[in-house]
């Protein structure tokens, strides 16, 4: 059985209570595992005192309420989950000292925070990753910082900012976008269209021109549910569209 880090108890049967073991948190009838918790993001956080919550705002563990409160948790997908413990401060203490021991002590919670300084991306930052011809290729995508990183071996990181935000209406090119190659910044051209096939993005950089363009846009599949099981279902994975892009490279003019 395993060892309860952090229980809450109630009279109530419908009381929404809340316990932590180092298997998953348990919140009324749902269980989380910890494997679907960022726990170097929050360990890194609560090694400095501080307590992770949503879009990488931090707050002091001394600013935790002893009595009821609100403690934010960190998803590997980079969204935070509110959870409402009526020990707060208690309950993010026990849950930073396991995400420590979970990620191998307070050692190698500073290696992946150092290596996390040199890739330029937070650690509460989502990571996923793809194969490239010369090894993974990682990429880190915020939506809502509007901010992109792409870097893998043998090749400079590529990232995209928008310093004043993201500017869909407005008459620059890139739309507020900038994107740096390495130490290098690149020119950005976005052309959206009504039809996804005929928009196109293009980059230009030290005479090199790419062009970004969507091969088969067409209507999105429809969703159904699926047991995965009987024959109907699989053929239908098996058959459902997918969408690829074409990067096309001219040769530089002049």
């Amino acid at each position: 059985m395993s060892q309860v880090l952090y229980g809450e108890r109630s009279w109530n049967p419908l009381a929404q209570t809340v316990e932590l073991t180092e298997e998953g948190l348990r919140r009324g009838g749902r269980t989380t595992p910890m494997g679907e918790l960022n726990l170097g993001a929050m360990a890194e956080a609560y090694g400095r005192g501080c307590w992770l919550g949503g879009g990488g705002a931090e707050r002091a563990l001394d600013r935790l309420p002893e009595g009821p409160g609100v403690v934010p948790l960190t998803r590997v997908t980079g969204t935070a989950v509110p959870v409402k413990a009526r020990r707060a401060a208690e309950f993010a203490r026990a849950l930073g000292e396991l995400a420590v021991r979970l990620c191998g002590g307070p050692e190698q919670v500073a290696a992946l925070a150092a290596r996390a300084g040199a890739e330029g991306v937070p650690l509460w930052i989502a990571r996923r990753f793809a194969e490239g011809p010369a090894g993974p290729v990682a990429v880190a995508v915020d939506r809502r910082l509007v901010r992109g990183d792409v870097w893998g071996p043998h090749a400079p990181a590529v990232r995209v900012r928008a310093p004043r935000g993201f500017q869909g209406e407005g008459p620059d090119p890139s739309k507020g976008l900038r994107l740096t190659v390495g130490d290098a910044e690149a020119e950005l051209v976005l052309r959206k269209k009504l039809r996804k096939s005929k928009s196109v993005v293009e980059v230009r950089l030290a005479g090199v021109h790419w062009v970004l363009r969507r091969e088969n846009a067409g209507p999105p599949a429809r969703r159904t549910r699926s047991c995965g099981r009987c024959p109907r279902c699989a053929t239908r994975a098996r058959t459902r569209p997918t969408r690829s892009w074409r990067i096309s490279s001219p040769p530089p003019s002049g």
